[in-house]
């Protein structure tokens, strides 16, 4: 498993990032919008980052873009995109990819558990090598190996 601390939003920045290409790119990205913050648990609020969590009301969608117009270039033939999404937002997360040009849409509710399995599924997602991109204010890239069998213990 190989884990990338990326800032997504500036990946056309990153040398390192631009150069690697991807079979299955998954994202939980912050997505719940600033006016949902009082909606939201005291024991989120508390713990998590609020850069983790949050997104402007006038763009819910920013991080979703931006991954998505990262992997029409840096995913191979055939990969795909897993995303945890608001669901306010289901049916203009599903246009924004269309307007990408990705097919197969599917909203379907998935625990964590369930989601590794899936991958496990696809012939794209198993092998020795996983690799994740994940959220960072650092301008590095930094690379993490685990074995598969590390990163289902993390994730699950």
């Amino acid at each position: 498993l190989e884990i990338f601390y990326a800032d997504i939003l500036n990946y056309d920045k990153n040398e390192i990032l631009n150069n690697l290409e991807f079979d299955v790119i998954i994202s939980n990205p912050p997505y719940v919008t600033d006016s949902e913050k009082s909606l939201m648990a005291n024991n989120v609020l508390d713990y998590e980052p609020h850069t983790a969590l949050f997104v402007p009301d006038s763009d819910p969608l920013l991080f979703y873009k931006k991954i998505t117009e990262f992997a029409t270039s840096h995913l191979t033939s055939g990969g795909k995109i897993y995303f945890e999404i608001n669901e306010r937002f289901g049916n203009e997360t599903i246009q924004m990819l269309e307007k990408y040009g990705f097919e197969t849409l599917d909203l379907s509710k998935f625990s964590s558990k369930e989601l590794v399995e899936l991958m496990k599924s696809d012939k794209k997602a198993t092998g020795d090598k996983i690799t994740f991109v994940v959220p960072s204010e650092k301008k590095t890239v930094k690379e993490i190996k685990l074995s598969p069998e590390e990163a289902i213990e993390m994730f699950v």
